[in-house]
């Protein structure tokens, strides 16, 4: 599953041509899939040498992006507590923010 920061659906990500792509909205979520097997090649010395740079997933960025949004929704829980002056017990913003995560895994959320 690849989270869609366009529409904020969670969906499986469609692979076409080194490229993955959102079924529900369309946007291209990943441009380039490498492999993640490695490459070597022999130095002037006939050393061995890995060849090529390390690529960070995108499955890294999807979570990175999804608890950028939890931590988002707990600040904006806090301000709504505060403003409601509920007081600083924090229990209260840990449940409000289960609910938000219940509702953001079964896309009951609408994305930015």
């Amino acid at each position: 599953m690849v989270f869609c920061n366009n529409c904020g659906k969670s969906v499986s990500g469609t692979e076409d041509g080194g490229r993955i792509w959102c079924g529900v909205c369309g946007k291209v979520l990943v441009y380039d899939i490498y492999s993640e097997e490695p490459t070597f090649f022999k130095d002037g010395a006939g050393q061995s040498k890995l060849s090529g740079n390390f690529v960070r997933g995108f499955q890294s960025e999807v979570s990175a992006s999804r608890e950028r949004l939890i931590e988002n929704a707990r600040y904006e829980l806090r301000s709504l507590r505060n403003g409601l002056d509920m007081g600083e017990n924090e229990e209260i913003t840990d449940i409000a923010l289960r609910f938000y995560t219940m509702a953001l895994e079964r896309n009951f959320t609408k994305g930015a």
